[in-house]
Order: structure tokens, then sequence, then C-alpha cells
């Protein structure tokens, strides 16, 4: 009986050792997925922010995330991931070649708070005079809004020195040694400085006398800024003139906080 009793105690724990190994077995596979999917999550988060650069939680909401790029192809802008703004693949017969319709440079006015665009304009600058209407337009946008000026292949042949000098004064520093079919990027709040400035130089593509574009990619966090609201917006009658100059820009003085603004009437 005493030796029946001891083949039962050890069977008993053989089959509480073969349970604890299942169960150890069981928990493994959990824990990996539970470890995973804290992984996937954080990757996700992450993915969500500038590499580089980390938020404390809640604080993207503060921020915009602006993913530009340029290539052969034309341009392209997203806001907090949503495309904005694109212009690819513009081209026509021109005088025995290919011409790029997409080339020059591209002005994106957006919200500082809200990252709406509010007016997109390209200039095709490889051809004459063409940046004097880039330069007028500038002149009509109100200061603080978010500008993303790109420059697209050849965006220099025919930039005058006056359209280099009022990008410098903006705060562009490689504007003035740009090379033909380089590429470049600036973003600046208007009338408060520089947020980021990029470029690429032109590589050698077949041989050593066939220049193309190389790529710009670029993302980046900027900060939403709060907007600045004129005193007239809450006159009397001028209630859709402010909702206009809240969506819009580019229209200078029909919508400067001058107080009063610019009126077609001449009475006013």
């Amino acid at each position: 009986q005493e030796v029946g009793k001891d083949s039962i105690a050890g069977d008993l724990e053989a089959v509480k050792a073969s349970i604890a190994g299942d169960l150890e077995a069981v928990k493994a596979p959990i824990a990996r997925s539970e470890k995973l999917s804290a992984y996937n999550s954080e990757e996700k988060q992450n993915s969500m922010e500038a590499p580089g650069v980390h938020f404390p939680a809640g604080d993207l909401q503060n921020h915009l995330i602006l993913d530009i790029s340029v290539n052969m192809t034309g341009v392209e802008l997203a806001v907090d991931g949503r495309q904005v703004y694109s212009a690819y693949n513009k081209t026509v017969p021109w005088a025995g070649i290919t011409a790029r319709l997409h080339a020059g440079l591209h002005l994106i006015t957006l919200h500082q708070s809200t990252g709406q665009v509010m007016r997109a304009t390209s200039y095709m600058t490889w051809q004459t005079n063409t940046d004097r209407q880039f330069i007028k337009d500038l002149e009509e946008i109100q200061d603080s809004r978010l500008l993303v000026i790109l420059g697209a292949p050849d965006f220099t042949a025919f930039m005058e020195e006056e359209t280099i000098a009022t990008l410098e004064d903006m705060g562009a520093h490689y504007i003035d040694r740009m090379a033909y079919m380089d590429t470049w990027c600036l973003l600046v709040y208007k009338g408060s400085g520089v947020v980021l400035e990029a470029l690429t130089t032109s590589l050698p593509q077949h041989n050593l006398t066939k220049f193309d574009v190389s790529p710009l990619t670029v993302r980046t966090v900027v900060p939403r800024m709060q907007e600045h609201r004129c005193g007239w917006y809450t006159e009397e009658g001028m209630q859709e003139r402010a909702t206009f100059c809240k969506i819009y820009e580019g229209y200078g003085t029909f919508c400067i906080c001058d107080d009063p603004p610019w009126s077609p009437h001449p009475h006013n």
C-alpha cells in the first residue's frame, strides 16, 4: 500500500509539472504578444512624430507635421499626413525639348494655426520676368502666415537679383548659390524668421555632362501659431469680409489690419 501511495504521489507530481509546463508554454506567447502590441503602439506614436523629435503625450496638437517632396517629376506637400498641394508631371513639347511646367518656384501659404492652405501659386522662373509676380504676391500676404517656398528643377534660371535679395531678407542662406538643377525649400513665418531651409545638389546621370534633379525629402515639425485677429473683424457689416480674410490669403490691403481697412467705396 505504501508503495502504491508513493506511486500515486509521483504521478500527481508529474501531472502538476506537466500542467505547469503547459501554462508556461501558453503564457510565453501571450507575453510576447503583449510586448509586440506595446511595441507596435509605441512605433505608431513615433511614426506620427518627425524623426529624432519626441513630444510629451498630447503635445502634437500644438504642432503641425509637414512632409515636403521635390524631385524631377514635381513637388508635393502634406500637412499632418494629408496631401494639401501637389504638382506632378506637367510637361509639354517646347522648342524641340520637353518642358517641365511644374519647374520653378512654388509658394504655398498655410494658416499658421490650422495648417489649411490659404493660397498656392507656382511661377515658371525658368522664363524671364516671371519672378516679378512672385515678389508681388509675397508683398500681398499678411504677416505671421506660414510660407512654404519650393524650388523645383531649374528654378534659378532667370531669377533676378531683386528676388534673391527678397528671399535673403526673409532669412534664406543658400538662395544666392544654387546651381542648375538643385532642389530647395524654405519654411518661414512671414515677418518672424525662418523655420527651416533645405537643399540638395544635382548629380550627374549616365555621363558627366547630363544632369538631372536630385530629390529632396523633408519631414519637419513646426509650432502652431495663434492667429492675429484684426480689430475690424467684429465691426458691424464686416463679418463676411473677416471670414473671407481668415480663409484666403494674398489680397493685400483688402485684408490688412489697418483700421479702417481699404474699401472700394470712395466715401469710406
